[in-house]
């Protein structure tokens, strides 16, 4: 019962994975920002590129752990810590500096999702921890 919040926050995880790998082309984000440099247009699409590569393996690290290596204690810990801290810290960033500000709503949607992903490894951290 337990494995099913994390199969859930992974899945999440690897589907915001999967949006920063297409968003800068179907939102065109460089169109916004024409007379920056060459440089800078790089290093922001490397950023988000190990961003998302990161988000990715991440949630498919945390598949695999929850699928294959659920025997394996310290390694679940380890696991849920770092999705937790991850989410944790992705909430506090969206309340701090929001974004999504331009289209009504957005802001607040992104918001909650991050919060029930972060809950979504918050709650069984501490499940897997108390027992």
């Amino acid at each position: 019962m337990i494995k099913v919040p994390i199969l859930i926050g992974s899945v999440i995880t690897i589907s915001f994975a999967v949006w920063h790998f297409i968003v800068p082309w179907r939102y065109r984000w460089f169109s916004y920002t024409p007379e920056i440099s060459e440089d800078l247009k790089n290093t922001i699409k490397a950023s988000n590129f190990f961003f998302a590569l990161s988000l990715l393996l991440l949630g498919s690290l945390t598949l695999i752990v929850t699928s294959m290596l659920w025997t394996t204690v310290i390694v679940i810990q380890i696991v849920l810590i770092m999705m937790s801290i991850l989410w944790t810290a992705r909430v506090i960033f969206q309340i701090i500096y929001p974004q999504g500000k331009r289209i009504v709503h957005v802001s607040t949607i992104m918001l909650g999702m991050f919060i029930i992903t972060d809950l979504l490894f918050i709650i069984p951290t501490f499940i897997v921890f108390l027992t």
